[in-house]
């Protein structure tokens, strides 16, 4: 009887022994059950961040792009005006030397040249090619102040527009 006395007390111990084990796996276990939960959870919140920044990142590609693309036309903008205001300088310095020869030609030749182009012909047929002539030149230098006054407005408003620009 000792002995089976002894064995239900052994076989007693063990089972509360498997019982608190049991319990224990089964805490140990909803422990783990809620860790997975909260990590499935975690895991979409993140999936959810990830997309919003692939997002971002697209929509700040795009707004990278048309910067490039605006500033590429910017630069070429600015290069055409840059050659425009070159080419504008070139024609200024051509019209300011021909004006130069047209005042250094009514320097040299003087106000009594007309008088004496219209009073030294020779018949009416030389005074009309003769007034024909002077109207030509005064029409010329008419014509070279009117474009180097255009010249000169054109590239004054090219330069503010380029400075605009800038």
């Amino acid at each position: 009887t000792v002995n089976v006395l002894a064995e239900s007390r052994s076989s007693t111990k063990t089972i509360h022994e498997l019982e608190k084990n049991l319990k224990d796996a089964q805490s140990e276990e909803k422990k783990l059950r809620d860790a997975m939960k909260n990590a499935a959870s975690n895991a979409a919140s993140y999936e959810a961040q990830i997309r919003e920044l692939d997002n971002e990142i697209s929509i700040l590609t795009e707004q990278l792009t048309l910067i490039e693309m605006l500033f590429g036309e910017w630069t070429a903008d600015k290069e055409a005006k840059e050659k425009n205001i070159a080419a504008l300088e070139e024609k200024k310095e051509s019209e300011i030397q021909t004006f130069e020869s047209m005042l250094r030609m009514s320097y040299q030749y003087g106000n009594d040249t007309y008088f004496n182009l219209i009073f030294g012909s020779q018949d009416i047929g030389d005074f009309l090619s003769r007034a024909d002539l002077i109207g030509y030149h005064i029409k010329a230098n008419d014509n070279i102040l009117d474009s180097l006054s255009a010249t000169l407005t054109e590239l004054e408003n090219e330069k503010q527009q380029y400075i605009k620009s800038i």
